[in-house]
């Protein structure tokens, strides 16, 4: 799993989705299916968007952090490698980590399930509202 997550990364900061999507399995996740290719392909963008904005910003991840635990409703494993070393205000973010769920192990295959790269918002935006102009 070390392995497919290092792969992941080095991906993740080319934003290469062809290599990202070949790190799947395409039979359970139905990768196959054009319309749903090209919406994973929309998260996986957006995906190497933040990755590569927190990574800019603080290096590359170090592998070491990498942790694995156990999904409790499927068995899967989850690899978390944290991608924020403290909070950023700039980034308006509280944490960032990368997730990547791969199958138990009496299917592991190598294969990614799914991953996401999730954002703590330290302060969510508020937008004014002028009140109704009456004439």
């Amino acid at each position: 799993m070390k392995e497919v997550t290092g792969k992941l990364l080095s991906n993740l900061q080319k934003c290469d989705t062809a290599q990202i999507l070949a790190l799947y399995e395409v039979s359970a996740s139905h990768i196959d299916q054009e319309t749903y290719r090209t919406f994973i392909k929309e998260n996986i963008l957006n995906d190497c968007k933040w990755y590569n904005k927190i990574t800019g910003k603080y290096g590359l991840p170090n592998l070491e952090k990498l942790s694995f635990t156990r999904d409790p409703q499927t068995q899967a494993n989850v690899a978390i490698l944290p991608l924020l070393p403290k909070e950023d205000t700039s980034l308006n973010l509280k944490s960032s980590s990368l997730y990547i769920e791969f199958y138990p192990d009496q299917f592991f295959n190598g294969r990614v399930l799914r991953f996401t790269v999730s954002k703590e918002i330290l302060k969510i935006k508020e937008t004014i509202k002028a009140p109704p102009i009456i004439q």
